[in-house]
């Protein structure tokens, strides 16, 4: 995950972030809504074929790792 770290050091961001490792239909509200309200980023490696849902008002958003398995927690603001 050595990536991840130079990406946030990268962007200046220096905090609390969040990494999970889904094996699918897990529920992550709670730690979504944490994340939100925190304005931390939140980042989940997929283990099986499709990411657990996210929360309404949010999706998963692919990142550019290689293994097209990490995606980033977005949250959409009306």
């Amino acid at each position: 995950m050595g990536w991840l770290l130079k990406v946030l050091i990268k962007t200046g961001y220096i905090g609390k972030s969040y990494l999970i490792f889904d094996h699918g239909n897990e529920d992550w509200e709670d730690l979504m809504l944490k994340a939100i309200l925190r304005e931390e980023p939140m980042f989940l490696y997929r283990l099986n074929k499709r990411p657990s849902p996210a929360n309404i008002g949010c999706h998963w958003y692919l990142t550019e790792h290689p293994s097209l398995r990490l995606y980033q927690l977005h949250f959409e603001v009306d």
